[in-house]
């Protein structure tokens, strides 16, 4: 009964957000609001939330708090067309049900983000009922307490807010088309690809690891899901090859949460960022490309340096059916092409686009496996879907109401105004700032959620004091993924190190070094701006050869540490070549010709050890 309870839930958090997102049906959206919708989605993410426990049964008062979510939640869904123009009425039932909404919302942040994210929406809510009371900039209009409670919930921009709107349409549709992606063997595909891109050097079977890893992840849309899927097969194929295991979950933790920053899918970003920033996607997918490949190239290049240290075997690619893989690469580049095609041709629609990918992957599939097994298969990962899409739901609601106390009491106003004084005097200043503001609000979210906080919250306060959008949005999202490598909460080496029976503290330290591009990558491109495809076509091409051999050249470093004493003034050249061509502040000429130095040097230093060729 409750097996088939959850299944039904979770087809409905699934198809709403799968009929609205279709843009055939269209017209028949005029009957209903999207507000109307978006609380509808929520109510039932949050009943399969609170039924779908991580261990043991389900007791009564979760029975209890799921049926209150299915009445709460469809009642709002009915009236909450006039609850703007009662707000300010003091309506006990008005309150009762706002108070029961935010309670609710609560109750399922805690069961699904734990309690970092649940203390810190109370935190601000708390802050809020007080701000009143409070100086200015961060003072708030003198409203009565069920007044604000009413606005948390339904004011527009809170908790039935922008953050809301976009999960329910938008990303929901995603999680929907990677589970269908799955189920065409898509998975499958990207681990053979993940052999054909990855060389036959030594790392050749740790670059297989992160390779997969970061196909999956662009796709998943979540680093710890990734971690713990792409990571089942990872890292044992790691640990046989003789890698440490600290080593082996630091390898998954780093490739997991480059998947979210690979284009053209991005982990559902790219969406979010076309929505929140109010950018073409062709521009978000572009000015991600450049920044993505420094990132998987650092880690590349320390893994030769780690494969030579463990003497480490080559991949395998002697089984590969290179026809079978071209067959299925023509098969999985028609997703992505609707993908793209459409949110070329229908920017206003990025989750039509996934609606149609998913129905052409359920096409594919069914011209391999036969229709009884496809059904059960696609019922089976449907369910899966819905489950992690309400989770995703009940998270975007939390951050509505985190985003709900920043509009009221103008805290979103006094950060822009601190930042941009910063600014006045040090831009430098001004990044750390913000940077540091958004890794501890990613601080244990996922993907979408991550970016949906900051981009709303920092990014608007860079863009005030001239930054570009682009650069503004990608410099916050960057900064904030840092969370997912760093301790002490860092939640991709936590999974990953759960798997691999390593050291939590092990596993991040490592995942740090080789995710040591993550922490310099903002700046670099908010510095050097053609990485982001900004400027003339001369000056991204010379930026772009500079900053892929200085990238290039201290991960090779760092990959042999710790250097034996006759090599340090070999490494300590190509660290000082390096250097230069990434410094700025240096003529392009100087740049440019530090880059050259390093590419011959790269050329002699791959000649006197063929053993690290990949």
């Amino acid at each position: 009964m409750l097996t088939a309870l959850r299944g039904g839930l979770a087809a409905c958090v699934v198809t709403l957000p799968l009929l609205w997102a279709t843009e055939w049906l269209a017209p028949y959206r005029s009957f209903v609001t999207l507000d109307q919708f978006a609380v509808t989605v929520l109510a039932f993410s949050l009943a399969l939330v609170f039924l779908t426990p991580r261990a043991g049964k389900v007791g009564w008062p979760r029975l209890v708090m799921a049926l209150l979510s299915l009445g709460v939640g469809l009642a709002a869904s009915l009236g909450i067309e006039s609850f703007a123009l009662r707000m300010f009425s003091g309506d006990p039932d008005l309150v009762l049900l706002a108070c029961g909404l935010i309670l609710l919302c609560l109750v399922g942040c805690y069961l699904v983000t734990g309690w970092p994210m649940t203390l810190l929406v109370a935190t601000f809510l708390l802050f809020g009922a007080v701000a009143r009371f409070l100086p200015a900039p961060i003072n708030a209009p003198p409203f009565e307490l069920d007044t604000y409670v009413v606005y948390i919930a339904f004011g527009g921009d809170a908790l039935v807010g922008q953050a809301l709107r976009i999960v329910t349409v938008v990303v929901v549709v995603f999680v929907l088309f990677s589970r269908m992606f799955e189920l065409m063997g898509g998975t499958e595909f990207f681990a053979r690809l993940a052999i054909m891109a990855s060389g036959k050097g030594p790392g050749g079977a740790l670059k297989v690891a992160v390779v997969a890893s970061g196909l999956f992840g662009s796709v998943n849309g979540s680093t710890t899901a990734n971690v713990v899927s792409s990571g089942g097969f990872s890292i044992p194929m790691m640990r046989r090859i003789g890698v440490p295991a600290h080593q082996a979950a630091a390898i998954e933790a780093v490739a997991s949460t480059g998947g979210q920053l690979m284009p053209p899918v991005m982990g559902i970003a790219a969406f979010l960022m076309v929505e929140v920033a109010g950018l073409p996607y062709r521009e978000v997918i572009a000015a991600a490309f450049f920044p993505a490949l420094l990132y998987f190239l650092s880690i590349f290049f320390q893994i030769d340096g780690l494969a030579s240290r463990h003497g480490l075997p080559p991949s395998d690619q002697s089984r590969a059916d290179w026809a079978e893989i071209g067959r299925d690469a023509l098969r999985t580049a028609i997703p992505f092409a609707l993908i793209v095609g459409t949110l070329i041709l229908m920017p206003y629609a990025p989750g039509h686009g996934a609606v149609l990918a998913s129905v052409a992957c359920l096409a594919l599939a069914a011209t391999r496996k036969p229709l009884t097994t496809l059904f059960a298969e696609a019922a089976r990962l449907t369910v899966l879907a819905g489950i992690t899409a309400a989770r995703i739901v009940v998270t975007g609601a939390v951050i509505g109401m985190l985003l709900g106390v920043v509009n009221y009491t103008g805290l979103g106003v006094a950060g822009a105004l601190a930042i941009e004084g910063m600014a006045s005097s040090q831009l430098y200043l001004a990044l750390i700032a913000a940077a540091v503001a958004c890794f501890f609000l990613g601080l244990g979210l996922a993907t979408t959620a991550v970016y949906a906080v900051v981009g709303t919250l920092i990014a608007p306060s860079l863009v005030a004091f001239g930054l570009p959008v682009i650069a503004a949005h990608m410099f916050v999202f960057y900064c904030a993924m840092l969370s997912m490598i760093t301790p002490p909460v860092a939640i991709a080496c936590l999974a990953a190190s759960g798997l691999a029976e390593a050291s939590f503290w092990r596993t991040s330290f490592m995942a740090m070094r080789l995710g040591w591009s993550l922490f310099f990558l903002p700046f670099l491109f908010v510095i050097n701006p053609e990485l982001l495809l900004i400027g003339s076509g001369f000056e991204i091409a010379t930026t772009v050869v500079c900053c892929l051999a200085g990238v290039i050249g201290i991960s090779t470093v760092i990959g042999r540490l710790p250097i034996e004493r006759e090599g340090l003034l070999w490494n300590a050249l190509l660290a000082g070549l390096a250097v230069a061509a990434l410094t700025h502040p240096l003529p392009l000429v100087v740049r440019v010709m530090a880059a050259c130095a390093l590419l011959v040097a790269f050329y002699k230093d791959r000649a006197q050890h063929p053993s690290v060729t990949s």
